[in-house]
C-alpha cells in the first residue's frame, strides 16, 4: 500500500477511537483497517489499539515518500482526478488559484501542493524542501541535501539539467523543477510532465 493510503487508513482509525473510544464493537473494524495499512502490530495483548504505536507508525509513513519522475510521488499520480486524490489523502487545508488568469486550481496540504488543470486533473505536485522527513529521488534521500549535492544528483540523472539564473535548476527530460533562493537555499521540488516543466516561466 502506498504511503498516502496508509495515512488515510491510520487517520480513520484515530477518528473511530476519538468518536467511540476503545470499544470492542469496533475492534474487528480497526484490525481490518490496520491490516489494510499493512501495520498489524498496533494492538495490545488486550486487543486495544496502542495509541503510541499508532502515532509512531503514522509519523514514519508521513515523513517518507518516493518521487517517480513524470509519474508522481508517494502513490499519488499525475493525471488523477481531484476526487481520487481527495479519497486517498483527504480534503486539502486550503484551495486557491495559482494566478488570477489560471484556469485550474491548487490544493494545499501544508507540506505540498497539488495543481489541477481546468478539468480537475493533476498536472503537477509541488513539495516543500524544508529538511524534514525523507524524500527519495532515484534511490537517494534528497530531503536534507544541500544545493550543490542535489544539483549533482540531478545532473547524474540528466546531464542536460539547466541551472536557472542561480535560483534553482530543472530537468525537462525528467519533469522536475527545483526551486531555490538566491543564496542557494532549496525551497521546493515540482514533479510534472516534461511539457509542464518546459512551460514554466521565471523558473
Amino acid at each position: 500500500m502506498n504511503a498516502h493510503n496508509a495515512i488515510a487508513v491510520l487517520t480513520s482509525i484515530e477518528e473511530v477511537i476519538t468518536e467511540h473510544g476503545q470499544s470492542k464493537t469496533f475492534t474487528a473494524f480497526l484490525k481490518q483497517e490496520a491490516s489494510l495499512a499493512q501495520v498489524p502490530n498496533l494492538f495490545t495483548e488486550e486487543g486495544e489499539v496502542d495509541l503510541e504505536a499508532l502515532k509512531a507508525v503514522k509519523g514514519e509513513v508521513e515523513l517518507k515518500v518516493t518521487i517517480i519522475p513524470k509519474i508522481g510521488f508517494g502513490g499519488l499520480k499525475l493525471g488523477s482526478d481531484k476526487a481520487k486524490v481527495n479519497k486517498m489523502i483527504g480534503d486539502p487545508k486550503s484551495n486557491f488559484k495559482k494566478t488570477k488568469a489560471g484556469k485550474g486550481t491548487t490544493d494545499s496540504y501544508g507540506t505540498f501542493h497539488v495543481h489541477y488543470d481546468e478539468k480537475s486533473k493533476v498536472i503537477a505536485f509541488e513539495i516543500w524542501l524544508d529538511g524534514e522527513g525523507s524524500i527519495i529521488l532515484n534511490k537517494k534521500d534528497i530531503a536534507k541535501m544541500k544545493y550543490d549535492a542535489l544539483l549533482k544528483h540531478m545532473k547524474d540523472m540528466d546531464e542536460d539539467t539547466v541551472v536557472k539564473k542561480g535560483e534553482g535548476f530543472k530537468s525537462v527530460k525528467n519533469g522536475i523543477d527545483i526551486g531555490a533562493s538566491s543564496d542557494k537555499k532549496l525551497t521546493s521540488i515540482i514533479v510534472a510532465s516534461s511539457d509542464y516543466i518546459k512551460s514554466l516561466k521565471g523558473r
